[in-house]
């Protein structure tokens, strides 16, 4: 027992270490940035990351010196990497439309039908834990007041607490659905192409072309077979593209 604690103390000092050593390389960047050192911020934003040390800061810094060089899919991936810790972030988002703006492509966007926009916004706004402690809040609650309805004898008491049930019901399976969704959101893994290729009907070279593909252009990422990914665009076209041409956000 005493080994284990000896462990785990030595852990968390190691943790404090590279959590402080990560805040002064930080502070180092953003220096660098604002002197227009941009090479020099980018590689001392990349070392944080390398670290698999991650915020929306850190991300949005990082896409923004991307951006100053023109390395636009480098900025859009930064800031798609950000989103995904944050999705409601102003910053990230604003900055994530002026970079795509940038990108000179012939995919045009396909925007999900409108009630699903707006469901997805609605899952965004907490995690899936944040989810999941309310979902349990709520199951408490209600067995609380199902508990004082088969517990009281008394009629009006027992009609108050049913309503009361009743209330909550529906707010429960609505946590519910927006937690399953949020969590289906967070399972979704997308790419950013990183350089010129084309989206093929299979997972092979003799394949035909059905899309062009730029750097920045962001994918979902359906299945692989081999160096293979299948995908879906923007435009909701899906085919098949090779590993190395895109980066996993």
């Amino acid at each position: 027992m005493r080994k284990i604690w000896i462990l785990l103390l030595v852990s968390i000092y190691f943790t404090c270490l590279t959590a402080q050593d990560a805040n002064e390389t930080f502070i180092q960047a953003n220096d660098a940035y604002i002197s227009k050192s941009y090479d020099q911020a980018i590689q001392l934003y990349e070392s944080i990351y390398a670290q698999d040390l991650k915020s929306p800061e850190l991300f949005l810094n990082l896409g923004n010196a991307y951006y100053q060089k023109t390395e636009y899919a480098s900025a859009i991936l930064a800031y798609e990497r950000g989103l995904k810790l944050s999705p409601s972030d102003n910053a990230l988002l604003k900055n994530l439309e002026i970079a795509s703006d940038q990108l000179d492509s012939e995919i045009v966007e396909v925007p999900p039908f409108i009630l699903v926009r707006w469901w997805r916004s609605i899952s965004n706004i907490f995690s899936t834990s944040v989810w999941a402690v309310i979902q349990i809040l709520l199951v408490a609650l209600l067995a609380f007041f199902v508990g004082r309805y088969f517990l009281k004898n008394n009629d009006i008491i027992k009609s108050k607490n049913l309503k009361q049930a009743f209330i909550i019901l529906p707010f429960l399976v609505l946590t519910f659905l927006t937690g399953a969704t949020k969590a289906n959101l967070e399972k979704d893994e997308t790419a950013v192409i990183m350089k010129d290729t084309v989206l093929t009907d299979g997972p092979d070279e003799r394949s035909g072309e059905i899309n062009k593909l730029y750097p920045g252009n962001t994918v979902l990422l359906l299945d692989q077979i081999g160096s293979w990914y299948k995908v879906r665009l923007a435009n909701q076209s899906v085919g098949w593209i090779k590993e190395g041409s895109m980066e996993k956000i």
